[in-house]
């Protein structure tokens, strides 16, 4: 996840300063959070510069509570789908992203609580080891998916923003 910080940085950054960033609270019923996008970026870079396989496991779960509560209590539709990515038209790229981004929370989850308890849940041995790699192989699939998502969602919404709120960022 290290080659995601600069990407979610980016995001968050773009984010904060379009309107996305701007009708955050609008776009909540609460005052104290921003959308999901922008939680999302936080959660992941949160995730890069936690301390530990515990640190990294709780912020992994952070952001999968997080994506629970937008989509059970914000947003348009079953995937809690923000005002204006639907005016921009990236709603089919935001609910692959928001799907993705769960897997990448629970799989996260799941990998870095075993590598915190040195996997003290399967009996050692051949087990343990395969239990070990499996889950690392699914964590850098998942990973992959939801880079990829995260690309196109990204590429969507800088090419529906208006050109001159482009200009302002490059």
């Amino acid at each position: 996840m290290r080659s995601k910080r600069i990407t979610t940085l980016l995001l968050s950054a773009v984010m904060a300063l379009t309107t996305l960033g701007f009708t955050a609270t609008a776009a909540s019923a609460d005052e104290d959070h921003p959308n999901i996008i922008v939680q999302a970026a936080i959660r992941l870079d949160n995730i890069d510069t936690a301390n530990g396989y515990y640190g990294m496991a709780n912020q992994s779960y952070k952001l999968l509570r997080d994506i629970r509560h937008w989509v059970n209590n914000h947003g348009d539709g079953p995937y809690g789908v923000p005002r204006l990515v639907t005016r921009l038209g990236c709603t089919d790229l935001y609910k692959d992203w928001i799907v993705e981004t769960r897997a990448l929370a629970l799989q996260g989850f799941r990998y870095y609580r075993g590598m915190a308890t040195k996997w003290q849940e399967f009996p050692s041995g051949w087990e343990r080891t395969a239990a070990k790699v499996r889950a690392r192989i699914v964590f850098n699939r998942v990973e992959g998916r939801q880079a990829d998502a995260q690309k196109d969602f990204l590429n969507c919404i800088f090419d529906a923003l208006p050109q001159r709120a482009v200009f302002l960022y490059f």
